[in-house]
């Protein structure tokens, strides 16, 4: 490989043999390196770092995390965050959709990471007052569905919750939506937050380590939840639900955060780093 004429070889693998490494490779990292094995770091991971050029990260949280682990390549770490083509998302977002009812959403894979039986649990407490009228719409699939499914019979909320599946154009459902509920206990970096927001849907989210806490700015542009908590989360929709005020700042608050996931904004990162 290293005879060949290339400017840049990226690797979103990381599976890149050490031999084939050189400066010219950059390792583009989506996930947690938590859980990585000591063997697979020292024994491959570190010596391959050594000899790459930079080692892309794609949020700041992650940053810290591979600090921790390998601080001797802090000159190497960067951040690039993924980005949103804007003006896409606001006209995908205009189409209409046949459901009428009032309705909070979570669009996510459906898998035990993602723990959506929070986002029910916390639903079925809103739900207990007989005034409050919302559907919970859940958008997704995956092998937690059948359980999902089951929980939400358990607590006689089968009317109220939809499993919808997959869509092509998930955007018109986070316009529509009263609030996104996200209740990951892990991230690379929650995108689908940042497709919400551009939606101008308030973001409830769990503090997982690494995505929610940087996207929504520690709060300052949506609620921040503790995990597994199917109160904390209730009480933030109830919060966001009577508060009128509140509700409409981060409305607007998304809209000005989420420019910094634009495209331009991040080709801009994009062509520093490769400058």
């Amino acid at each position: 490989m290293q005879s060949l004429d290339y400017d840049y070889c990226i690797d979103f693998s990381n599976k890149l043999p050490v031999s084939l490494t050189d400066e010219r490779v950059l390792a583009w990292n989506h996930s947690s390196i938590y859980g990585t094995s000591q063997k697979t770091i020292e024994h491959f991971l570190k010596p391959k770092y050594q000899k790459i050029g930079k080692i892309v990260v794609v949020s700041e949280s992650m940053k810290q995390e591979y600090l921790s682990i390998f601080p001797e390549f802090r000159e190497k770490i960067v951040v690039l965050p993924n980005f949103l083509d804007l003006d896409k998302i606001q006209s995908l977002s205009s189409e209409t959709i046949p459901e009428q009812d009032s309705f909070f959403l979570c669009c996510s894979r459906l898998d035990p990471r993602k723990d959506i039986a929070t986002i029910i649990r916390a639903f079925a407490l809103w739900k207990q007052d007989p005034q409050h009228q919302e559907k919970l719409f859940i958008l997704g699939t995956g092998t937690e569905q059948s359980n999902l499914e089951a929980l939400s019979k358990s607590l006689s909320l089968e009317s109220e919750i939809t499993f919808l599946g997959q869509k092509q154009n998930p955007y018109p459902y986070m316009k529509q939506a009263k609030l996104f509920l996200h209740a990951s206990l892990q991230e690379g970096f929650g995108l689908v937050l940042v497709e919400a927001m551009a939606c101008g849907t308030p973001v409830i989210a769990t503090d997982c380590p690494i995505g929610p806490k940087e996207i929504l700015l520690d709060g300052k542009c949506g609620i921040l939840v503790s995990m597994k908590n199917e109160r904390s989360m209730f009480q933030a929709i109830q919060q966001l639900m009577t508060n009128s005020k509140q509700y409409e700042e981060f409305q607007r608050l998304a809209f000005s955060r989420v420019i910094d996931f634009s495209k331009d904004s991040i080709t801009q990162k994009l062509q520093q780093l490769f400058s």
